[in-house]
């Protein structure tokens, strides 16, 4: 294994001031709860050890709908489409970003914002043509 590798691996990869970055594995997993706690059954897919995970879509919201609906609330989501290759259909699902955010005060009110845009289901739809 490379040596910095290792480090990564090890979460003693020093930061450039040269401390530890032992902290990450436990600040990513405290977001993450944040994150499910406020979001509760809409998290279609997480990893525990992820800076990211992935918000499911209700019947009457697309991706971008959402997406641009949460960025005009104040908090910023990648629609599934943004990662979809080839002719699919991408998945129903926006993906969040959890290591943007400074501190886990900004991770749990973007999550409460992202909860009240979700309960709006409906509320914005795209017009059928």
């Amino acid at each position: 294994m490379l040596p910095a590798t290792r480090l990564i691996s090890a979460s003693t990869c020093p930061r450039r001031d040269g401390a530890p970055i032992h902290w990450h594995p436990a600040e990513v997993r405290e977001r993450q709860k944040i994150m499910t706690d406020g979001l509760g059954e809409t998290v279609i897919n997480s990893d525990p050890a992820a800076y990211y995970l992935w918000l499911g879509m209700p019947e009457t919201w697309r991706a971008d709908d959402f997406a641009a609906r949460a960025q005009e609330a104040g908090v910023r989501v990648l629609p599934s489409g943004t990662f979809a290759t080839g002719r699919g259909s991408a998945l129903p699902a926006v993906r969040v970003c959890l290591g943007s955010p400074p501190t886990q005060d900004h991770v749990a009110r973007g999550a409460e914002i992202r909860a009240s845009v979700y309960r709006e289901a409906g509320a914005v739809q795209s017009p059928v043509f």
